[in-house]
């Protein structure tokens, strides 16, 4: 397909999300992607969401391919890992055989911490991360910045992808804001280009066995439970 035309998207479900931050990430990206319809299976929910983002709304899946055209497959979100006992403050983790991180807190009242082993492989060596804005007093985030006490790669260094090359135009998103974003051009990428997404299905699969094989432990007492799941007849 050609590459110098938006992609035409059609937003599946009418969740909050869908309103709050699919829909408004897709129309802030009208160079990459075209918003073109929204379904839901409610009636009145799909036409709340549609009307909001003024595009046609559709609760027959058929029809709306056939009148609006999208071009690339459904990205399908559940809340199911919310309820999970696992989940049991907001926070985003890594864990690494050689390191480890942590975020906790909401908003501004953020604190990241960082580690990787210390020479020895006994004790922790703590990565100061620094953001880097537009202004000093704050703007669009322009970079991330890791400086790691490892004297053969003092600094790593991650760049926002959707700053501005123009001082104070740059989009002031927060980090769930530029992650999705960042999904949502790995699809529009791996349509135009032919390739897989950085996220795709089998990802997409594995993480919800991974939730449901939690929940079936917990449901019994916290059994070890093979994986891939057994299909079940319903």
């Amino acid at each position: 397909m050609s590459t110098d035309r938006p992609l035409r998207v059609a937003l599946i479900g009418t969740g909050a999300r869908a309103g709050y931050l699919y829909g408004p990430l897709l129309k802030a990206l009208p160079a990459e992607m075209a918003l073109v319809s929204v379904w839901g299976r409610s009636g009145e929910r799909a036409r709340q969401l549609g009307e909001s983002l003024s595009v046609p709304w559709y609760t027959d899946f058929g029809r709306l391919l056939r009148e609006t055209a999208p071009e690339l497959g459904i990205f399908h979100w559940t809340d199911v890992g919310y309820d999970s006992a696992l989940r049991w403050w907001r926070s985003s983790r890594f864990l690494a055989e050689r390191g480890m991180g942590i975020t906790v807190g909401v908003g501004l009242d953020v604190e990241e911490w960082l580690t990787l082993l210390a020479p020895g492989g006994e004790a922790p060596r703590f990565i100061t991360l620094e953001r880097r804005w537009e202004r000093i007093d704050g703007g669009a985030l322009e970079a991330v910045v890791a400086h790691t006490g490892d004297p053969a790669q003092p600094i790593v260094r991650w760049d926002n992808p959707f700053r501005s090359c123009v001082k104070g135009r740059g989009v002031q998103w927060h980090d769930d804001e530029i992650g999705v974003a960042c999904c949502l051009m790995s699809l529009v990428n791996a349509v135009r280009q032919d390739t897989q997404p950085t996220y795709g299905p089998h990802q997409a699969r594995l993480d919800q066995e991974i939730v449901l094989a939690i929940r079936q432990s917990a449901s019994e007492g916290g059994c070890p439970v093979r994986l891939p799941l057994e299909p079940t007849a319903d």
